[in-house]
Order: structure tokens, then C-alpha cells, then sequence
């Protein structure tokens, strides 16, 4: 996960997981990402090795400016986990190969609203 400075093209900050990330979204500063992963490795660049510093099941969300881990992270059970994302009016909504997310028995969609 790298995020630019659109206006000059420097290098705002890199993050990695110890599995694949298969689809993100934005909404309100925050960006949320989905995939094959069970932890978030910090601002540092990622592959399946990488030393975990947050477990995080299949979605991590980080603040959009700085990087910085915020503290959402709802798991989605299953290998596979989140396959897509998408965020607009107020929710964020996740699709996959889970059974459960956020310890409730939900099968492969799941709409999270905010507050």
C-alpha cells in the first residue's frame, strides 16, 4: 500500500500486510483495504514475511493523510476473506469468501454505516 503526494509526486507513506490486498476504498479520510491477510505490518514495505505489529483480519483501515492504523477492524473469517470493497453515502460495503464478520454469522456481504 503506497500513497503519493499528487502534487509534487513524492512518496507520502508505504504499508504493508503479511498477505494480499485484493481491493480498497475511501470515504471521509479514511481508506479501508480488503484481502488475504491476517496482519498489518507498519509503514514498511510488505510481502508474506513481513514482522505483523497489528493482527488484522482481511480489512485494515489507516488514515487517508498520515497512514496511521486506526483502530476498525471488524475480521472477516476464511482463507480467502474480503474479495471486494466499496464506499460512498455513508457506509462502507464488503464482499468475500467469509462466513462471519465481525463475530456475526454473515455470508459474503456485509454493509458497515457510520455513526
Amino acid at each position: 500500500m503506497i500513497a503519493w503526494n499528487i502534487g509534487d509526486g513524492t512518496l507520502k507513506y508505504q504499508e504493508g500486510t503479511n498477505g494480499n490486498v485484493v481491493d480498497m476504498a475511501v470515504l471521509d479520510g479514511i481508506v479501508y483495504f480488503g484481502g488475504h491477510f491476517s496482519g498489518w505490518c507498519g509503514q514498511v514495505p510488505g510481502n508474506n514475511f513481513c514482522t505483523v505489529q497489528a493482527n488484522r483480519n482481511k480489512l485494515i483501515a489507516v488514515d487517508e493523510g498520515t497512514g496511521a492504523l486506526l483502530s476498525w477492524h471488524p475480521s472477516a473469517n476464511t482463507t480467502l476473506g474480503v474479495e471486494a470493497l466499496a464506499a460512498g453515502d455513508g457506509s462502507v460495503t464488503v464482499g468475500g469468501e467469509f462466513t462471519k464478520i465481525a463475530g456475526v454469522a454473515q455470508t459474503h456481504h456485509a454493509q458497515f454505516r457510520e455513526p
